[in-house]
């Protein structure tokens, strides 16, 4: 235990940081992980380019932007599903970093000796 020591997640705890993930990606940021961002800027960008670019499409029957709006919700579906899975998977440990003089305090012990 040079550096910190891992301990086991309860399943309150894994599930309350599963459940920001409304916002896909944010449960990921939460546990400091960077994919979190990939996550998260996968929804903007879909978002943005379904807003925008639904505007800009000829789509002249109700089955056209139905099938626009299915593809987009599928999409949108697949990023919430992906990031609450691997939200779950990251959360099972949480890494407990020692402070620098907890460092030093357990490196300036020496071993004592077995009595036997």
């Amino acid at each position: 235990m040079s550096n910190g020591t891992v301990l086991l997640r309860s399943f309150a705890a894994r599930l309350g940081i599963t459940l920001l993930n409304i916002w896909p990606g944010m449960g990921l940021l939460r546990l400091d992980d960077s994919r979190g961002f990939s996550w998260l800027s996968g929804s903007v960008v879909l978002n943005l380019a379904f807003y925008f670019g639904a505007a800009r499409l000829p789509v002249p029957t109700f089955a056209g932007f139905a099938t626009v709006l299915g593809i987009a919700l599928l999409l949108q579906l697949a990023l919430f599903i992906g990031s609450i899975v691997t939200t779950w998977r990251r959360s099972a440990t949480v890494a407990v970093r020692l402070h620098w003089w907890s460092r030093l305090s357990l490196a300036s012990r020496s071993p004592q000796p077995n009595p036997t």
